[in-house]
């Protein structure tokens, strides 16, 4: 029986991804895509994220890998100018409060997270999981581990939703119900299959 609905944040709950962000890279360093998608998601992205490392130290290692300066990284500065909540998953999320637990696990780094949690303030979470006070990131099985354990369930009682395939795919390894987020119709169907929703 289903108890629990788990949501990422960037790219289901928020309108929010880091294409854009890419982009701006590219176009500013003249670096290719793939390089920059390397250097940033790679050891730097996984340090911030953790909370071993400072937004300081991950702009200036970006910096440095990109040939460009430390004030042009603007990686919390983007994010906060472009971030903005869907507002049909709040509505969805409040339909599903006090049926189910509801929980948000993201891969996220602290500055990002403090402006996120005012963004979501009205919404109606029972828990709230984030990489950088967790000190793990999707898709290591420990972050899914320990968001069960804080919710008193078993993997086969949560339903866990996110756009990235890899982390749905490490969430349905240790058996979580695991959905790839590619609309929100696409998720109410999804939802309906396994009973969530009707």
């Amino acid at each position: 029986m289903i108890k629990a609905v788990i949501f990422d944040l960037g790219g289901v709950v928020l309108n929010y991804t880091n294409d854009p962000y890419y982009s701006y890279l590219h176009k500013l360093s003249k670096r290719s895509l793939h390089l920059i998608r390397k250097v940033v998601e790679g050891k730097l992205i996984h340090e911030l994220e953790s909370g071993s490392i400072s937004l300081d130290n991950f702009e200036k290692g970006v910096s440095m890998a990109l040939g460009i300066k430390r004030n042009e990284v603007k990686w919390f500065s983007f994010y906060m100018d472009r971030v903005t909540v869907d507002h049909e998953m709040e509505r969805l999320v409040k339909r599903l409060k006090g049926k189910y637990t509801t929980a948000y696990l993201s891969n996220i780094d602290k500055p990002r997270y403090v402006y996120t949690k005012k963004l979501l303030k009205t919404w109606y979470f029972d828990y709230k999981f984030a990489s950088c006070n967790i000190k793990s990131r999707k898709p290591s099985p420990a972050i899914y581990n320990y968001a069960l354990k804080k919710m008193k369930i078993k993997p086969g009682e949560a339903v866990f939703i996110d756009d990235k395939i890899e982390n749905v795919r490490s969430a349905r390894k240790i058996g979580i119900h695991s959905i790839r987020f590619k609309g929100i119709k696409g998720l109410r169907v999804k939802l309906a299959h396994l009973g969530v929703i009707s």
